[in-house]
């Protein structure tokens, strides 16, 4: 019995020494609101048409150890699936890096992923980007469930189901849609029925409406929304954020002399 004894305690000694010599790992904490992993999700998904005055974006990945912090700078690698990404590198998204860091005394670390919409094919497609961890002398990685992210994005705006509620807008383009954002800072419409918010709505309706009748004064009026109009050939002018300058608008002088339209995705005046 003694001997046994000895045996086990040896053993459970082993044991709590392996825990705390192995390596430590790394993973992608989804932790939803409660705290639980019922509702956990690994992917991040958007549309850059909801902000269509940046052409660039930054999705962060929330990367924590498992295991003790240390007081020195420890690096962990990420890697791309192949065959379940369809976004391009360079064209959709930075490449990653060689490495990335957990700085000392840290136990999360949020990896940002750079993402770019100047493809007009985001207009009509999503694309993909899924990311694994991948082990280093540093950290393991050891469960399959949580080493794994997805990034879903695209330039898609389509047309909301209030859109038509609200006859004032008139047909829907989806330039007219980015315009309405950009000018009202409003997303999404209630419907004219909801007396509580349809001082708001019809605001956004009458601050859009301006905008569209005369863009100079509009422009001349709000400098905080930070709007400048260029001059091109032709009489005509580019219409875009001052700090967005690749994201542009042409605005053309009317046939008839009188007045300025902007153009919808299909050349057709606004």
């Amino acid at each position: 019995m003694i001997c046994a004894a000895a045996v086990m305690s040896a053993c459970k000694k082993d044991t709590i020494k392996s825990l705390y010599t192995s390596t430590p790992g790394v993973y992608f904490d989804w932790s939803d609101s409660t705290g639980t992993d019922a509702s956990r999700v690994d992917s991040l998904v958007f549309s850059f048409a909801l902000t269509p005055d940046r052409l660039t974006d930054t999705a962060l990945l929330p990367v924590r150890i498992s295991g003790d912090r240390m007081s020195k700078d420890r690096y962990f690698k990420l890697a791309l699936v192949d065959t379940a990404t369809t976004a391009i590198s360079g064209l959709h998204f930075k490449a990653l890096e060689t490495q990335y860091t957990m700085p000392a005394d840290s136990g999360m670390v949020h990896v940002p992923v750079y993402l770019y919409a100047n493809d007009t094919a985001l207009h009509s497609k999503q694309v993909r980007i899924r990311i694994q961890l991948v082990p280093t002398s540093d950290f393991t990685v050891t469960d399959s469930s949580y080493n794994v992210a997805k990034i879903i994005f695209s330039n898609m705006l389509t047309k909301p189901t209030w859109w038509d509620m609200w006859g004032q807008l008139g047909e829907y383009s989806r330039v007219k849609y980015e315009l309405f954002i950009l000018t009202t800072g409003v997303t999404v419409m209630t419907p004219p029925a909801d007396f509580n918010n349809q001082p708001a709505m019809m605001y956004a309706l009458s601050t859009f409406t301006s905008f569209l009748q005369d863009p100079f004064s509009f422009v001349r009026d709000h400098p905080a929304l930070d709007f400048t109009l260029e001059v091109t050939d032709g009489g005509a002018y580019n219409f875009y954020k001052t700090y967005s300058p690749e994201k542009k608008y042409l605005l053309s002088p009317d046939a008839s002399g009188i007045g300025y339209h902007f153009h919808d995705e299909n050349g057709n005046p606004i």
